[in-house]
């Protein structure tokens, strides 16, 4: 509302924003122009420190001569020892160990691809037999029941064609 108790216009707001403008410009430079002076003044007045030579000191060193021996030392440790890596061995087929590596034994290190031990191949020969032998029977028996098959079929094509009335040249009775 205006002095005399009206409400202001839009166009009236409008122009008193208007006027304010340079007085905003106008505060906005003394500000950033205040702040630039004090910002120099206070770079030009920060105290400087000087450079000076640090003195030169010596060094107190002890000389001492040792001999070096080897000696066992006994450490007093009471607690449960776990080695950092667990190794377990088993192997993909059953037999007889008939050959083992003498390196190999606990806390042993061996270098990869060393052969640890040899396992008797005539355990697995022989399963592998008997696997091929009950591949072969189950092949042979696929084949009993694809020809059982085969002769179902031709027994119910030969019946629904005597059920129909048809006769074994394909004419009708």
């Amino acid at each position: 509302m205006n002095q005399n108790g009206q409400a202001y216009l839009p166009e009236q707001q409008h122009n008193k924003r208007r006027k304010n403008v340079p007085l905003r410009i106008l505060v906005i430079v003394i500000i950033l122009v205040l702040g630039g002076g004090v910002g120099v003044y206070l770079k030009k007045s920060a105290p400087v420190a000087g450079k000076t030579q640090p003195s030169k000191q010596a060094r107190l060193v002890e000389v001492a001569h040792y001999e070096t021996e080897t000696r066992r030392l006994p450490v007093p440790a009471h607690g449960q020892v776990i080695a950092a890596r667990h190794l377990s061995l088993s192997s993909e087929v059953s037999g007889r160990i008939v050959e083992m590596n003498p390196a190999f034994e606990t806390g042993a290190r061996l270098r990869a691809g060393t052969l640890v031990c040899r396992i008797d191949p005539r355990d697995y020969e022989i399963d592998i037999a008997l696997k091929e032998a009950a591949l072969q029977k189950a092949q042979a028996a696929l084949e009993i029941e694809q020809g059982q098959q085969r002769i179902a079929r031709t027994e119910w094509e030969m019946y629904q064609r005597e059920e129909h009335g048809l006769d074994s040249a394909g004419g009708s009775r």
